[in-house]
């Protein structure tokens, strides 16, 4: 009988490790995106690697891979390493999924494409930032869309651009 018990009481510690286990890891991984936000403050280093990490780990949500891209990008940009956070930026792209989503990270590869001077890009962000934010009835997104839209026409010298920016 008590060998039974052994091996009932063994069954319930293996099946309460691998639940235990399953909510740890879920729990990591958030754990692991806010970690590497929090370094942004202070330590774009860590913050890399806190996020690398994290893409590193299987059985990511997209929400978790947008997150952790999210943040590389970031730390690339801390660090001067604009080709690099660009990248990232374009796997936010691929991984966002709302329309809040999209609009955020059109508006950042409009400022990503314009710091790296390929400003016919960051124009083009920029009015797909507009039209998102638009959808979002976002003003202040609205407004700071149309800065980089409009900052980018008007350095390629496209007037109507930024005609078309401006009459919005």
């Amino acid at each position: 009988m008590l060998t039974v018990l052994s091996c009932r009481f063994k069954s319930i510690i293996l099946f309460s490790s691998v639940l235990l286990g399953v909510s740890v890891t879920s729990f990591a991984h958030a754990d692991t995106s806010a970690a590497c936000f929090n370094f942004l403050k202070e330590d774009y280093v860590r913050a890399e690697a806190e996020a690398t990490l994290l893409l590193k780990k299987r059985n990511l949500k997209p929400s978790e891979q947008r997150s952790a891209h999210l943040c590389l990008g970031r730390a690339y940009d801390g660090m001067g390493k604009s080709q690099d956070a660009l990248a990232e930026y374009l796997q936010v792209e691929v991984l966002s999924q709302t329309i809040k989503d999209r609009a955020d990270v059109y508006r950042i590869l409009s400022y990503s494409y314009y710091e790296l001077h390929e400003l016919a890009r960051a124009e083009l962000y920029g009015q797909f930032a507009f039209d998102e934010f638009t959808k979002l009835a976002d003003k202040d997104g609205e407004i700071s869309s149309l800065n980089f839209w409009a900052m980018a026409a008007r350095q390629r010298g496209n007037q109507s651009g930024i005609e078309q920016a401006l009459s919005l």
